[in-house]
C-alpha cells in the first residue's frame, strides 16, 4: 500500500461527521423530535399513520398481514400472480377510495376463476375483474352476514369466503397498489400473447 493512502485511511475516521442515532417513531409527516430540533427522515407520502408505507418496507404486523410479506412483488417480468405464499387474511384496509381489495382464487388458475379477484364497495357492489382485466361492479345486496349478487354470488363479510355457484373459496385481502399491479401484470401477459 502507498504512503499517502495509508495516511488518507488512518485519517479518514477523523474526518467523519458526527452521525449520532436517536430513537424516537416517526410521526405521519415522516418526522420525529428524537433530537432536537424537530426533523424529518421520510416524506409524508411515504407514512401510513406513524409508520412506514408496507411497500417501503415496514416490518409492522399490519403490513405481514396483507398478501404475504411487507414487500411488493417486484415491477419485472418475473413477477408470478400465481404465487402461493401463506396468507393471512385477518387485516382488511381500505383504499382512499373505499375499496377493499381480495383475492378468493384459492387454488384456481386465471382460466378458471371468475370471480377470483373481487373489489368491494363497503355497503353497496361487489366487482370482479372481467375478461378484459376492467372492474366490472354488480349492485350487491348486503346484510349483516353477507355480500350477495343475483343469488349466485355469496361473499362472507366475516370469513371473507367467497361461495360462486356452489363452491367456496377462501379470500384474503390484498393491498390496493398489488392489486392494480397484478391488474397490469395479466393485461401485459395477454398481450404478450397476442400475435397481431
Amino acid at each position: 500500500m502507498t504512503k499517502p493512502l495509508l495516511v488518507i485511511l488512518l485519517l479518514l475516521p477523523l474526518t467523519a461527521p458526527d452521525v449520532a442515532a436517536h430513537s424516537g417513531g416517526l410521526d405521519s409527516n415522516g418526522c420525529h423530535a428524537g433530537s432536537q430540533p424537530y426533523h424529518c427522515h421520510r416524506s409524508p407520502s411515504e407514512m401510513v399513520g406513524n409508520r412506514l408505507r408496507c411497500d417501503l418496507g415496514s416490518k409492522s404486523k399490519e403490513c405481514k398481514n396483507t398478501y404475504g410479506s411487507p414487500d411488493l412483488p417486484p415491477q419485472d417480468s418475473s413477477f408470478d400472480v400465481n404465487q402461493s405464499e401463506s396468507r393471512d387474511h385477518s387485516t382488511v384496509v381500505p383504499d382512499e377510495g373505499g375499496y377493499v381489495y381480495l383475492d378468493c382464487r384459492d387454488g384456481r388458475t386465471e382460466d378458471e376463476s371468475l370471480f377470483g379477484y373481487v373489489r368491494v364497495t363497503p355497503e353497496k357492489a361487489i366487482a370482479n375483474l372481467n375478461k378484459f382485466y376492467k372492474w366490472h361492479d354488480r349492485e350487491a345486496d348486503v346484510d349483516l352476514d353477507y355480500y350477495s349478487y343475483g343469488g349466485v354470488v355469496k361473499l362472507s363479510r366475516s370469513t371473507l369466503v367467497l361461495e360462486f355457484a356452489d363452491d367456496k373459496y377462501q379470500c384474503v385481502a390484498v393491498p390496493a397498489d398489488e392489486m392494480e399491479r397484478i391488474r397490469l401484470k395479466l393485461i401485459s401477459d395477454k398481450k404478450s400473447k397476442q400475435k397481431i
